[in-house]
C-alpha cells in the first residue's frame, strides 16, 4: 500500500514531463477535449491559471481561477512518502480512491467532456485514500519523476480556487487576493503616467489603501 504524503495540482512542468514520458499518447494521458488545471500563475494576470491539454498534449491557456464549466478539470498529482528510486519513469501505479464528502468517486471511463466524468459537488471535501477493490474506483497514475500523475481527469465542473482551498494545493487566499491587487496596480502603472488621469490616480490610491487596511505588503515604486 502507497502511503500517500500529499495530493495536489501538477506543475507545467510536471506535466511536460508526462508528455516527454509519454509520447503526448492521448491513450495514456487523456488529455483530448479536456482541459486539467494546473499549479503555475498565468504570466499575464495573476487572477488566471494555467490549463493543459485539449487540443494537444503540450496546449498550454490558462483561465480564470474561479472558472468552472465541463471541460475544465481537476488530474491530481500524488507525493508519496519513500519512493522506490529504482521505479522507472511510466509505470503505470494504483495510487488509491478519490473520495469527495467521504463517498468513493468513481473513475470515468470516457474522461471527456462530454463523456461520463463526474460533476464536483461545490465546497466538498477532496481525499485520496487507500483504493478500494472495486477497480471502477481505483486511481491509476503514472510515474513522473517523483511524483505520480494521474491519467486521466477525475472530476469537471471545477475551479482552481474550488481545489486550492478542499486540499490545500496552493497559496492561501490571502496570498492570491495580494498578487490580483498587486497586478491591479501593475496594469494601471501606464494610465498613471499621464497627470492628466485623474481616474487613475483615484484607482491607484483605493487599491493601495485596500492592501493596506488587509495588512498586505505594497512594493515602495507603487509610491512613486
Amino acid at each position: 500500500m502507497l502511503e500517500i504524503k500529499k495530493m495536489r495540482l501538477p506543475t507545467c512542468e510536471e506535466w511536460d514531463r508526462l508528455v516527454d514520458i509519454t509520447n503526448g499518447d492521448d491513450n495514456w494521458m487523456h488529455w483530448n477535449d479536456m482541459h486539467s488545471w494546473c499549479q503555475d500563475v498565468a504570466s499575464v494576470l495573476a487572477s488566471r491559471r494555467a490549463v493543459r491539454g485539449w487540443v494537444s498534449a503540450r496546449r498550454r491557456n490558462d483561465r480564470y481561477a474561479t472558472t468552472r464549466n465541463a471541460h475544465l478539470g481537476f488530474r491530481p498529482v500524488v507525493e508519496i512518502l519513500n519512493p522506490d528510486p529504482l521505479t522507472p519513469d511510466g509505470t503505470i501505479v494504483t495510487v488509491g480512491t478519490l473520495y469527495m464528502d467521504s463517498k468513493p468517486v468513481k473513475v470515468p471511463q470516457s474522461p471527456t467532456r462530454n463523456g461520463d466524468i463526474p460533476d464536483y459537488i461545490p465546497g466538498a471535501k477532496l481525499e485520496m485514500r487507500e483504493a478500494l477493490n472495486d477497480p471502477s474506483y481505483q486511481v491509476q497514475a503514472i510515474k513522473a519523476g517523483d511524483v505520480l500523475i494521474a491519467d486521466r481527469v477525475l472530476l469537471k465542473n471545477i475551479s482552481w480556487d474550488d481545489i486550492a482551498e478542499t486540499i490545500e494545493t496552493a497559496e492561501p487566499i490571502t496570498t492570491r487576493v495580494s498578487s490580483v491587487l498587486e497586478q491591479l496596480l501593475k496594469e494601471n502603472a501606464e494610465n498613471l503616467a499621464d497627470p492628466g488621469d485623474v481616474y487613475a490616480q483615484g484607482y491607484h490610491d483605493a487599491i493601495v489603501d485596500a492592501m493596506k487596511m488587509l495588512g498586505f505588503s505594497i512594493d515602495e515604486k507603487y509610491f512613486d
